[in-house]
C-alpha cells in the first residue's frame, strides 16, 4: 500500500524532503503578516491615545471656564452639560468601515489564493507549498467575504446602518 512510488502521503513527502520548500514560504508569510499586524496595532493605539488626550484637554478647559460652582451646576443641568458628563466612547464604531475592510481583505485573499494555485505548475518544486498556501488564502478570503456579508445583514437588521447615515 505505502510502497507505491510517487504517492501523495504527507509522510512520504516529508521523507523525500519536499516539505523543505514550504517552510521558508510559511515563515516569510508569517513574518510579514506579524510585522504588518504589529504596525497597524501600534498606529491605531497612537491614534486613539492622541484622541483621548485631546478629548481630556478639551473637557479640562471647559471645566476651567466656569468661575464658580453654581455656574458649573447650571451648565451640567443643560442638555449639552449632560452630554459632557456622559461617559461617551471616544470613537463611535462605523459599521460601513468595518464591512468595507473585511470586503477588501476578502477580495485580495480570494484573488491571491487562485493565483497561487495557478502558479503551482510554473514553479519547480513549488507545487505542494503553493497548493497549501493558495488553498489557505482562498479559504480565508472567502471567510472574510462571508463575514462582511453577515456583518452587513446584521448591521442592517439592527438599524446600525440607519444610525450612521442619520449622523452624517
Amino acid at each position: 500500500m505505502g510502497d507505491e512510488e510517487g504517492g501523495s502521503c504527507p509522510l512520504e513527502a516529508y521523507k523525500e524532503g519536499r516539505v523543505q520548500y514550504m517552510v521558508p514560504m510559511v515563515i516569510t508569510v508569517t513574518l510579514f503578516t506579524t510585522i504588518a499586524y504589529v504596525l497597524v496595532t501600534y498606529m491605531e493605539h497612537r491614534r486613539r491615545s492622541s484622541l483621548a488626550t485631546l478629548q481630556a484637554d478639551l473637557q479640562l478647559k471647559l471645566l476651567e471656564k466656569f468661575g464658580n460652582v453654581p455656574e458649573l451646576m447650571q451648565y451640567l443641568q443643560t442638555e449639552s452639560g449632560q452630554r459632557f458628563l456622559a461617559v461617551a466612547p471616544i470613537e463611535r464604531t462605523n459599521p460601513f468601515a468595518r464591512i468595507l475592510r473585511s470586503v477588501q481583505v476578502g477580495v485580495i485573499l480570494a484573488l491571491v489564493g487562485p493565483t497561487l494555485l495557478a502558479l503551482r505548475g510554473a514553479i519547480q518544486e513549488g507545487e505542494e507549498p503553493l497548493l497549501v498556501l493558495g488553498a489557505v488564502a482562498l479559504a480565508v478570503g472567502l471567510g472574510f467575504l462571508i463575514s462582511a456579508a453577515a456583518a452587513y445583514v446584521l448591521s442592517k437588521n439592527w438599524g446600525l446602518l440607519d444610525q450612521v447615515r442619520g449622523q452624517s
